[in-house]
């Protein structure tokens, strides 16, 4: 279900832009046959993999293109609000497909995940998790590079607040003199 809220979603995203069009219907393509291609073979790790990576692909050009809206529009709205919101979320995205490549590169790289299936959606947790620096310690990276890749996470939840705060606070305060 997740996956044909992103197809429409990213159909919506860039529906203004011919070339972007394009190329996020291709990507979002190759994801829906990845999706189906696991709903057959399961455990599949090349699949997995690849849609990870397309995935990663699919949500820094999405991310690229909420960002620059917001850097761009010029009054605070409804719709700059949705482009904050859905660009912290993208945030979190990325965060749970780059564990789950650190995963399943080098399994057993995070302590706690479950079993099958779960690990995954687990994996979108300690994202959320590390996004918003809250570590509650139930799951913890243990490899070097996933523990550096947390840290990484955190840095951006934080930067992204930050930045996203002043420029917002900034607009709407251009708009009240």
């Amino acid at each position: 279900m997740l996956t044909i809220q992103n197809v429409l979603i990213g159909l919506f995203l860039f529906i203004g832009s011919r070339k972007w069009l394009f190329i996020t219907v291709i990507i979002l393509s190759i994801i829906l046959v990845s999706e189906c291609a696991l709903l057959i073979w399961m455990d599949n790790t090349a699949i997995r993999i690849t849609m990870g990576v397309v995935f990663s692909i699919y949500f820094v050009l999405a991310s690229v293109k909420i960002y620059n809206d917001i850097l761009i529009t010029k009054e605070v709205g409804q719709e700059m609000i949705a482009a904050i919101f859905s660009g912290f979320i993208m945030l979190g995205f990325i965060g749970t497909f780059i564990f789950t490549l650190i995963e399943l590169s080098n399994p057993d790289s995070y302590s706690n995940l479950g079993v099958g299936e779960v690990r995954f959606q687990n994996l979108g947790y300690f994202s959320s998790v590390s996004l918003h620096t809250i570590g509650y310690g139930d799951i913890v990276p243990l490899t070097q590079v996933a523990k550096k890749t947390a840290m990484l996470l955190g840095l951006l939840g934080n930067f992204y607040l930050t930045f996203v705060t002043v420029i917002i606070i900034g607009k709407y305060m251009l708009h009240i003199k």
